[in-house]
């Protein structure tokens, strides 16, 4: 009785061991996978697939079963997905729950493809596999001081760097030199000292073409090191249906950090070109605001009610205020340009 009680409880453990993957059944599970990644955003697949045995235990870890984690990815703010809870380097920490292993290899790339404290790494050659594994540390990505040294071996020891030779010999030229997609657009991470006529001349694209994609009119203007740069056309819409206002922001940075077009934000937001986004508001990326009359005392002689100008305030910003359109605002004022001045009298009011 008692060995056939042994035997029952030692069956599942010899059983949950066979189920366990190797670094080599690892490699030839997921290789596939890092090279695609590759192919898409220029990470080489020597790192991915190195990052992704050290983290998950070659797949075998906690949060990559339950949650198809292989990346150690926490939530951070701006996930809106499934989680998991559990203990890291504090207790009951978030991280991010994936459907399949294949989305936990995509989001790790895009990841590290949409912050800037790593946009240096794509400066690097994709066969470099020592300066990205220097550079990952660098840029804070893991707290173990011998990160670096634990990916080169892996990548060493099992010959991973075979994958970087894998990728498509017609995007190789663009991943040498850094090109990601973001939102379906072929973009570039901004390095030190550039101007578009630099970057235009770099990926053999007319200067023309490079102004219209970011908004700007001139060849020399001085680039921000670490910004998004757009090698293609900005989208109509994007995955999100509005953005919150926050300090500093403008309309164009708007643009930049979703890909979609200046001029549809303009419009769908009833704003011109000068005009500044008021911090806290909402500023919609897909359809249009619809205006209309917040509850306020009404004037029965004119159907709404009079704003008397405060200084700072623009046609932008009181039709920010009041949730109407600046063509509605124009229109019931008579007003023939952006021009308003200190202590006018405004009538607000919704056309019915």
């Amino acid at each position: 009785m008692q060995k056939q009680l042994l035997l029952f409880l030692i069956m599942p453990l010899a059983l949950l061991a066979q189920n366990k993957l190797s670094t080599e059944e690892y490699i030839a599970k997921y290789a596939s996978v890092a090279v695609k990644e590759m192919n898409r955003t220029g990470i080489p697949a020597s790192i991915t697939l190195a990052q992704g045995i050290l983290e998950s235990g070659n797949g075998n870890s906690q949060l990559a079963t339950k949650a198809k984690n292989h990346f150690g990815i926490k939530c951070h703010q701006d996930w809106k997905g499934p989680s998991m809870r559990m203990d890291d380097d504090a207790k009951n920490e978030c991280f991010r729950k994936y459907k399949s292993a294949e989305h936990s290899f995509r989001d790790h790339s895009d990841f590290l493809t949409h912050r800037k404290r790593y946009a240096f790494l794509f400066e690097y050659k994709r066969t470099d596999y020592k300066a990205w594994a220097l550079g990952l540390k660098k840029a804070g990505y893991a707290t173990n001081p011998k990160y670096p040294q634990l990916l080169i071996e892996l990548i060493d020891r099992n010959n991973l760097t075979r994958f970087d030779k894998q990728g498509n010999k017609r995007l190789e030229s663009w991943d040498e030199l850094g090109v990601f997609e973001f939102n379906r657009i072929q973009t570039v991470w901004i390095r030190n000292n550039e101007t578009p006529l630099i970057i235009a001349q770099r990926h053999n694209i007319p200067i023309k073409r490079i102004l219209k994609y970011n908004d700007l009119i001139d060849k020399n203007t001085k680039l921000n090191p670490g910004d998004r740069f757009f090698l293609s056309p900005k989208r109509r819409i994007c995955n999100k249906k509005y953005h919150v206002v926050r300090p500093g922001e403008t309309f164009e940075s708007i643009s930049n950090k979703y890909g979609v077009k200046l001029n549809l934000i303009l419009k769908r937001n009833g704003a011109e070109i000068n005009d500044k986004p008021i911090i806290g508001e909402k500023v919609y990326l897909n359809k249009s605001r619809k205006g209309r009359l917040k509850k306020k005392k009404i004037d029965p002689n004119t159907g709404g009610f009079i704003y008397i100008v405060k200084k700072g305030d623009t046609l932008y910003s009181i039709s920010k205020k009041f949730d109407i359109t600046i063509d509605i605002l124009k229109k019931v004022n008579k007003i023939d340009n952006n021009s308003i001045v200190l202590g006018q009298k405004l009538i607000i009011k919704t056309i019915q």
